[in-house]
């Protein structure tokens, strides 16, 4: 039957009252549906499978095409092949699906770079800074700020270690201890790639790569233990290493694993032995928090022993059902957002109050919120006078730490190490 026609079988006939689609090939000169089926007996085509879909199948469908496969299988039976736009499948995902598709951010661990990087980075921020004559010459707000922040970025991506943050598996291990899992994971990385070098040559630069980042953490971190850096190959060395041990490449890779190994049993143990004491600090910490609050602060003390998990509501899907008859399913931020402002404003309703201008209020209420008629213009000086920069340094030194940075991605540890020329440039942008 053709598609637009009203079809005879009662299961075809529901489906078509159904509104479905008959997803099926049009032949292009007499606009009939293509044959699916070929009879083996008498050879007769006709159309025995079809593709439908429902009306609310919400991918648009381009078009479909049939193929005889005669040729490569027995059977009586054609290829049907329905193509879909799947580009569009993304605007229909929930914003929370979307942002989970987004593997991860990039970030500049400012916290395990060494003291040398945090000089190196201040210093390159005070030399990218513009003059601060240049505030004088109307230069717009907005140009200044974006002047200075892209400054500390540029100079961060230069000199902190660069960190690819998960953000469907967040991280759960501590500040403290994020330096000791990093070197782990960087020493398991390299010992998976080695099985991939086939050649000397290719040995000796990923060593020589690997080495340069790995030594300076290691020895931060575990100063005592140089005999174990020692054990291993020097990388500027290596080919005559390898020239004098006799060996092929893929027994000399094997020994080279095997002092990595050793290397990473003993990181995998200082980890364990770390975690175990940041444990146990972490608990009597909040043992001795607690028993302080007991006396000091009795709602933090009942917040912290009721141990209630903070929660949150995502609003990342809204049913309209205005007309009950034809609810709506909205997907899209900006719908959502739409129809939220929306249902706030008025599923209050009008205010009843009897009082609809202060002319109307009682006479104790009138005298309450009357303008008053005069007052002392001193109270603005302190809010109005220029922020001076030993304020600036003041606020920058009680700013907590290790917390997530805002839309402008600096957190507040650079400020605590910008030099005096950054902070005189950012005191003047504040005035």
């Amino acid at each position: 039957a053709h598609p637009g026609s009203s079809p005879l079988n009662p299961l075809f006939k529901f489906l078509h009252e159904q509104q479905f689609d008959d997803l099926c090939e049009l032949d292009s000169s007499s606009l009939i549906p293509s044959p699916t089926f070929r009879s083996s007996s008498s050879g007769s085509l006709s159309r025995l499978d079809y593709i439908w879909i429902s009306p609310f199948f919400p991918i648009p469908h381009l078009w479909s095409s049939v193929s005889d496969l005669t040729d490569v299988i027995s059977t009586d039976h054609f290829l049907i092949v329905a193509h879909f736009d799947f580009l569009e499948l993304k605007d229909h995902h929930a914003p929370s699906y979307l942002k989970q598709r987004q593997r991860c951010r990039t970030s500049y661990d400012f916290h395990s770079a060494s003291s040398v990087q945090k000089e190196s980075f201040a210093s390159t921020v005070s030399a990218l800074l513009p003059a601060i004559s240049s505030l004088s010459r109307g230069i717009p707000l907005n140009q200044l700020w974006h002047q200075f922040k892209s400054s500390l970025l540029s100079a961060s991506r230069s000199h902190f270690p660069r960190v690819n943050i998960s953000l469907s598996r967040p991280k759960d291990i501590p500040h403290e201890l994020r330096p000791y899992t990093r070197l782990s994971n960087s020493l398991t990385h390299f010992v998976i790639s080695l099985k991939k070098m086939t050649t000397i040559s290719q040995l000796r630069l990923a060593w020589s790569r690997f080495f340069v980042d790995f030594k300076p953490g290691f020895l931060r971190l575990f100063s005592d233990q140089m005999c174990l850096l020692n054990s291993l190959p020097d990388p500027v060395n290596l080919d005559e290493i390898f020239i004098a041990t006799s060996l092929s490449l893929d027994e000399f890779r094997a020994q080279l694993q095997t002092s990595l190994r050793k290397l990473k049993q003993f990181l995998s143990v200082r980890i364990t032995l770390e975690f175990e004491k940041f444990k146990t600090a972490s608990m009597k910490s909040a043992v001795a928090e607690r028993n302080e609050n007991f006396y000091e602060n009795k709602g933090k003390f009942i917040t912290s022993s009721l141990n209630k998990e903070r929660r949150c509501i995502v609003l990342d899907r809204v049913l309209v059902v205005d007309l009950p008859e034809s609810p709506k399913l909205l997907v899209a931020p900006e719908e959502i957002k739409a129809a939220a402002i929306t249902h706030f404003q008025n599923v209050v309703g009008p205010s009843i109050s009897p009082f609809d201008s202060l002319t109307s209020l009682p006479p104790r209420w009138k005298r309450r919120y009357a303008p008053l008629e005069q007052f002392q213009e001193s109270l603005y000086d302190p809010v109005m006078a220029p922020i001076s920069v030993s304020e600036l340094h003041e606020v920058i030194s009680l700013s907590p730490a290790h917390k997530a940075p805002g839309p402008s991605s600096i957190p507040y540890e650079w400020f605590k190490v910008l030099p005096e020329t950054a902070l005189d440039f950012l005191c003047e942008l504040m005035n």
